[in-house]
């Protein structure tokens, strides 16, 4: 089955170079810093401190939710960081972006 994963986070004393260590580890971890729908010519850019990931699965969106949480509370963790963060699975959902 295929997901969309949305991560968004908010860092606690965090300088630039901070985000960009943590934007370099989402990277290798297959979350991007924008979306590519199938309707869309081209990706589109999302909200800063917002990911995505798209990937097929075999479990349930709950299971793969909480393997994500591991694995950023892991990333998080191995990079000395503190913060909170908001991480969204579905295999089936809409959505809009947009620029206001």
């Amino acid at each position: 089955m295929k997901y969309l994963a949305i991560l968004t986070f908010d860092l606690i004393e965090a300088d630039a170079d901070d985000y960009k260590r943590l934007n370099e580890a989402l990277s290798e971890k297959s979350f991007m810093e924008d979306i590519n729908p199938q309707y869309a010519k081209g990706k589109l850019m999302l909200p800063n401190n917002v990911y995505s990931c798209e990937f097929e699965y075999d479990k349930i969106p709950e299971i793969t939710c909480g393997e994500l949480k591991s694995l950023i509370a892991g990333l998080f963790k191995d990079l000395g960081l503190r913060g909170k963060y908001f991480i969204q699975v579905s295999s089936d959902s809409a959505w809009e972006i947009g620029d206001v």
